[in-house]
């Protein structure tokens, strides 16, 4: 059973009364010792905050952020966020990050969000590092530029960093500012696969659908597309679908095709609605 939580809070803390006032309100927040609370918890990174501690202050920003025990203010959150930059605290970096590279605001505004992403890079964040990476890629907020991205995409996937193996395998296999390596490709989505990551998933099935590296092997590629689907990317119902459209797998098989198409248009995704366009096939969104 769940402790109930009771605590009277004294001022004038000290740095590790302070920490171990956060680590209760981390538990609040959520429910791990005592029932989840979020008011509670906001009580409670209020405390530690005006005690100057860095990682409540992303805390309670984050509550506020996300209107959990507390009504919901982006700017207070921004505020509060930006007073846990001040004192180091990187997680809030990113965060401010995320808030501008979104548009949470309204609108985008990639410069202050890649400014936010540098910062947290700067200091160590591997998550700032890797948003770091991917304005590079994207080009926002700064020139696009492949080399860079790349760099620091197989830095971070050589450290453990799973997220980033995916863009490393793109970039071998599209030749993105680099020559194209295919046998590069496939090692780290191979590394993407044993995190199960859906994307690393569909890549390889693409590389086994085209023959990239690889004997073109269509049965192959299903298999790598149904895991991906599997694990949610949309996108992989329509690569599935298509290959039973156009008989990669044998005879084509029209009605499965259309069942995959579906299965994709329900997710929202636009290739999959507009395979069933051509094919003439009623669709409610």
């Amino acid at each position: 059973m769940d402790a109930t939580f009771q605590l009277e809070i004294n001022s004038n803390l000290s740095v590790e009364e302070s920490e171990l006032l956060t680590d209760i309100g981390y538990a609040l927040e959520n429910g791990t010792v005592f029932k989840q609370d979020y008011a509670a918890a906001v009580t409670i990174y209020n405390a530690a905050a005006e005690e100057g501690n860095a990682r409540a202050m992303n805390n309670l920003a984050w509550l506020i952020h996300n209107g959990r025990g507390i009504k919901k203010d982006i700017k207070k959150a921004i505020e509060i966020y930006e007073c846990a930059a001040a004192n180091g605290n990187t997680t809030a970096m990113v965060n401010l990050g995320n808030i501008y590279g979104d548009g949470q605001l309204g609108a985008t505004d990639y410069k202050k969000a890649f400014t936010w992403y540098k910062a947290a890079a700067e200091s160590g964040d591997r998550k700032g590092l890797f948003n770091f990476a991917n304005c590079y890629h994207f080009g926002h907020g700064v020139k696009k530029n492949y080399k860079k991205a790349f760099t620091i995409f197989k830095m971070l996937a050589d450290e453990g960093y799973n997220e980033a193996a995916f863009y490393v395998g793109l970039y071998a296999q599209q030749g993105l500012g680099m020559k194209r390596d295919y046998d590069l490709a496939r090692k780290y989505y191979r590394l993407g696969v044993l995190e199960s990551d859906a994307y690393c998933y569909c890549q390889l099935g693409v590389m086994y659908a085209l023959g990239q590296g690889v004997k073109k092997d269509a049965h192959a590629a299903l298999d790598y597309y149904m895991q991906a689907a599997e694990m949610g990317d949309a996108l992989c119902y329509c690569n599935v679908a298509w290959l039973y459209e156009s008989g990669e797998l044998g005879k084509p098989d029209l009605q499965t095709a259309i069942k995959w198409y579906k299965k994709g248009a329900i997710r929202k995704e636009e290739h999959a609605i507009e395979a069933l366009k051509r094919l003439n096939v009623p669709f409610e969104k």
